[in-house]
């Protein structure tokens, strides 16, 4: 017992020191910050001891509380299901035997058996408990033990008194009985099923009917308790309770007797890595920072080219670029237009056919801010970033000729050029979409509207044609790996969908709002602008 919690111990320190190590390096990469840090930062280890023992005692008290709160939440299901909406807040404060047994007993269904049933009804552990065994050369059979001792000894303490408290209130001693041992005996069936399995070398389809067993069970069990209006006695509480003690006996004779538990813990990493390949291959194939270039790359072909004799150096290597995926472009721009185009139409169909009426000016303004997300997810302007990074900067920014002032911003130009016109059509086709509406309702939007509505599509293209240049040029954050190393690039590219997202949840509206962001968002690009000038030939360089 003793080991097992040494071992433990020892686990959630290393654990802490990995997550440390690791938010010191994000430190390091932060402008302004990173080169005024010691460089004797990781080697502080009285002061991450010191830092994991309280962080470690304060999640060790938390729980405690927690738990109350979810015990309430499932009394409040409850008490919504038994009552309705209407009296729940009237009746919350008052503790009724009836419902707090049912949401008990639906907590226990939720928590007590399914979550701690399927948490170790899995042959796979985390990479951290692999590598943990591996560095420290602990015993394979004493750390899943070491696993299934404190997730077990877990479910008994963080409960304990909010059972005991629960129990109080609802007049029903027996309540903390059962889910203590409720919990418990999940634990352990779900350890003694997984291994049974194992003994037995039956494959993967009586998980999948385990699992679907007890989904099912659940279920039925919910629908009894919550939409039946059962309410379990005390006879069926103590039969429960007496289940739970017998066949929780069961399983733990059995694990103590497993005498396959190395073989078990070898085949649980061999599972495990094949499971950490597969998701770092999803997650490489979705980097949401360069899939979009990633998949123009492979679709790329060389179709008839129109001559670029006009063009010179960086921009000649740039129209070719451009020139080559032009047709991957097209396709894109046309999706997100079409999109538009039937929007429209449908509104148009629906207003023509008297269905819904031609909104007039006030609920035109309304829909102004909300243009703001639409730009959003309908610019090109983070695609053309990606595409020129994957097909050309990753290769190009290797020679220092590419790096040099004037050959940077005439890219950088080009770019934004092309970002601009590709926008621009997207955000034509919206303002289009407003003209030919307003044309149908016999032109009854005043033309200070339309001029409104034009100043803003404007800044908005401007706006997402620029930013994504410009933090890619301000910040380059890829390696030659297609790794993303800057901390700063991902906060700030994901940003501005907050940014949007907050435009469209202030719900104000009226021409001065949507004049005054379009200022500022044409300041935001003639300031950035004028940084790209000074601070691009230092930064937009291949990171290592």
């Amino acid at each position: 017992m003793l080991q097992w919690i040494k071992l433990y111990w020892i686990y959630e320190e290393t654990s802490f020191s990995t997550k440390a190590n690791g938010f010191l390096y994000f430190l390091t990469k932060i402008p302004l910050i990173g080169k005024h840090l010691p460089q004797d930062l990781y080697g502080q280890y009285g002061l991450k001891k010191m830092v994991f023992t309280l962080l470690f005692s304060f999640r060790l008290i938390l729980p405690f509380f927690t738990k109350i709160i979810w015990l309430l939440l499932y009394y409040a299901v409850a008490l919504f299901a038994l009552r309705g909406w209407d009296p729940l807040f009237d009746s919350f404060g008052r503790f009724e035997e009836q419902v707090m047994i049912v949401g008990f007993y639906t907590w226990l269904v939720m928590v007590a058996l399914a979550s701690n049933f399927f948490y170790l009804f899995s042959f796979t552990l985390e990479q951290k408990a692999i590598e943990f065994t591996d560095y420290f050369m602990v015993s394979k059979r004493q750390y899943l033990r070491m696993t299934l001792f404190f997730k077990t000894i877990q479910a008994i303490i963080y409960y304990l008194p909010a059972l005991l408290l629960y129990s109080f209130f609802a007049g029903n001693g027996w309540l903390s009985f059962v889910g203590i041992f409720g919990a418990v005996f999940a634990c352990l069936a779900a350890a003694s099923l997984i291994r049974w399995g194992f003994q037995k070398q039956w494959g993967r389809g009586w998980r999948i009917g385990c699992r679907l067993a007890v989904s099912l069970l659940i279920v039925v069990s919910l629908y009894s308790l919550l939409l039946q209006q059962i309410i379990p006695t005390a006879t069926f509480g103590v039969g429960l309770f007496a289940f739970f003690l017998i066949g929780g006996s069961g399983c733990l004779y059995y694990l103590k007797h497993f005498t396959q538990e190395d073989a078990f813990f070898l085949y649980s990493v061999e599972k495990s890595y094949q499971q950490i390949s597969v998701l770092e291959t999803i997650a490489s194939d979705s980097n949401q920072y360069l899939s979009e270039g990633i998949e123009m790359q492979k679709k790329l072909s060389l179709d008839q080219e129109k001559p670029l004799t006009h063009l010179q150096g960086s921009e000649y290597l740039n129209g070719l670029l451009f020139q080559r995926c032009r047709k991957l472009l097209h396709k894109k721009l046309l999706k997100r237009v079409g999109i538009v185009a039937i929007l429209f139409l449908g509104l148009i169909l629906l207003t023509l056919l008297k269905i819904l009426p031609y909104p007039n000016e006030e609920d035109l303004t309304k829909v102004l801010p909300a243009l703001f997300l639409v730009m959003y997810f309908g610019s090109l302007g983070k695609a053309i970033v990606q595409m020129v990074f994957v097909n050309c900067d990753i290769s190009l920014l290797y020679y220092p000729f590419y790096r040099e002032k004037e050959t940077i911003l005439s890219g950088f130009n080009y770019r934004f050029i092309k970002s601009m016109f590709y926008n621009g059509v997207f955000a034509g086709s919206i303002f289009g979409g407003f003209f030919i509406l307003n044309f149908l309702n016999g032109g009854r939007t005043s033309w200070y509207f339309i001029g409104v509505l034009f100043l803003l599509l404007t800044s908005l293209t401007a706006l997402f044609s620029f930013h994504e240049l410009f933090i890619y040029y301000l910040l380059q954050p890829f390696t030659g790996d297609m790794k993303v190393v800057n901390p700063v690039y991902k906060f700030v590219s994901g940003a501005l969908y907050w940014l949007c997202y907050i435009n469209l949840r202030l719900q104000i509206t009226g021409f001065a709002y949507s004049i005054v962001v379009s200022i500022v968002l044409l300041c935001y690009v003639l300031v950035g602008y004028l940084l790209i000038l000074r601070l691009a030939p230092q930064t937009f360089r291949m990171k290592e």
